[in-house]
């Protein structure tokens, strides 16, 4: 396991403000080879995940140039370097969800909070998944244990009561 200082390196050169914000590059002229380079690093390093995805999914191309490996198989490869880590199958339900992938993204957001326990925003998100599967009361569910739990946002209550299926707890 890398130190929190070789962490803190790598980011500084690589996974920089810039990258995070999908501005620019840190040490080259294509973003995804910072991703890249922070991910080879760090394979669970969740806002480089996250990054990649959104980046993959801005150009519209998988992988992104510079990227190497397509978003999924950094996703394989950051479950299969830390595999008990429930923010990985997070991050990776969130990307799921943006692809219109809703059955795959619930079956790593159940995941996930079954390693995590009770998490508002895994319950948030695996509710926003059975919603688009329009598995209401399964979204309802989750939307409830999530509110219960300080969850801020109000975007699944308001989907849930625009199809008539939200009932208070």
């Amino acid at each position: 396991m890398a130190s929190a200082e070789a962490r803190r390196l790598v980011e500084r050169v690589h996974f920089t403000d810039d990258v995070r914000m999908m501005r620019r590059g840190g040490t080259t002229n294509q973003l995804a080879a910072d991703i890249a380079y922070t991910l080879k690093k760090f394979p669970n390093h969740y806002q480089a995940l996250m990054t990649m995805g959104d980046y993959s999914l801005k150009v519209k191309l998988n992988p992104p140039p510079g990227a190497q490996y397509t978003v999924e198989c950094w996703f394989d490869r950051a479950l299969r370097f830390a595999p008990d880590d429930p923010m990985v199958k997070t991050v990776y339900g969130l990307y799921l969800i943006k692809r219109n992938k809703h059955k795959d993204a619930v079956a790593q957001l159940e995941a996930a909070l079954a390693q995590a326990g009770d998490n508002a925003n895994v319950h948030y998100n695996l509710g926003l998944a059975y919603f688009d599967l329009k598995q209401y009361d399964k979204a309802l569910k989750s939307a409830h244990a999530a509110y219960r739990m300080g969850f801020p946002f109000p975007g699944l209550k308001n989907k849930l009561e625009r199809v008539g299926a939200w009932r208070e707890p």
